[in-house]
């Protein structure tokens, strides 16, 4: 059974634990990602979560057999400057 957390008004499924990070279902993005925890149900930060399950499955299988993390990693926007990146 896959635990559930709910998050600003959807939920996350958890359906993998893989270490510190899990491997989730994201109802708003449709998708599966991977994510890192600190503590059972609790992420710390959630993954891009657009990936079909195979897809993050893979993402998984490569990076153990290389040894570093291969997939995307997206968070949240954090508060603070930033500089304008558009060539002008």
């Amino acid at each position: 059974m896959a635990a559930s957390l709910s998050c600003c008004d959807h939920r996350i499924w958890v359906v993998a634990l893989i270490g510190r990070s899990v491997i989730s279902y994201n109802d708003i993005e449709g998708g599966f990602g991977r994510s890192n925890f600190i503590r059972y149900g609790e992420i710390t930060e959630l993954g891009w979560g657009q990936a079909d399950l195979e897809v993050a499955v893979q993402y998984v299988m490569s990076e153990l057999e290389q040894g570093h993390r291969t997939a995307p990693v997206a968070s949240a926007p954090r508060p603070g400057e930033f500089l304008d990146r558009k060539p002008r």
